[in-house]
């Protein structure tokens, strides 16, 4: 089961790239399907890692919970799952940032671990993640100390540092998922790594990804202010 459902995550992946190659492209001809595109193909992503996990604590009876670099996967994931803190939306969905600007925003990506590397684009919205986290626990259903753990693996204060220093409303600022996506995978893939044997082109190649490439380093941003 472990190994199908880290084919289906590798699927996945693959296809929002293929979302991501044409999104330009389908922007100038139909903008609600090429941003729908890029929101079915992240969630499939997410959804595929949720499963990855239940196959694997059901196997295994490990907790990927312990990983800030699943919690903040799991959180997109559910509070998206369960309609809350406004689905964690995403640039396109609150934003046309490809017409006239009206708003300043501020766009936050991680410096690759790897030399000339380089990973697909999924900005979501802070303000809405923050939202979630100061939500009571009664609604948020998150552990006690789940608001620091993000704060800290996402470097929060840097963000929050720029922001103010460049008085950019909150509300616009936005965080590409796709880094945090690859660092999970690589900090939970060795608790399947026995299981992963590589049926097809993709979970090979996702396979040898998570096991030798270093993590985006989320110590180092670069920001964007468009």
């Amino acid at each position: 089961m472990i190994e199908a459902c880290f084919e289906n995550l590798s699927h996945a992946l693959r296809l929002y790239g293929e979302h991501i190659f044409r999104f330009k492209e389908l922007m100038t001809v139909d903008r609600d399907e090429a941003v729908g595109n890029l929101d079915l193909g992240f969630n499939g992503i997410i959804n595929a890692f949720h499963s990855l996990y239940d196959a694997n604590r059901k196997s295994n009876g490990l907790n990927w919970y312990r990983y800030d670099e699943f919690l903040v996967i799991a959180i997109i994931r559910n509070a998206r799952h369960h309609n809350n803190a406004n689905k964690i939306r995403q640039l396109f969905n609150l934003h046309r940032p490809e017409l006239e600007k009206t708003e300043r925003l501020l766009l936050i990506q991680p410096e690759p671990g790897e030399e000339d590397g380089f990973c697909s684009e999924y900005y979501i919205n802070l303000a809405d993640l923050e939202g979630l986290l100061l939500q009571p626990k009664s609604k948020n259903k998150l552990p006690a100390n789940t608001k620091q753990r993000v704060h800290n693996y996402l470097n929060w204060d840097k963000i929050q540092e720029i922001t103010k220093d460049q008085d950019i409303d909150f509300n616009n600022v936005f965080y590409n998922a796709i880094p945090l996506v690859i660092n999970a995978g690589i900090v939970v893939f060795p608790d399947i790594k026995k299981e992963i044997s590589g049926k097809s082109t993709e979970s090979c190649v996702f396979k040898s990804l998570f096991e030798h490439n270093q993590p985006f380093k989320l110590d180092s941003l670069s920001f964007d202010i468009t």
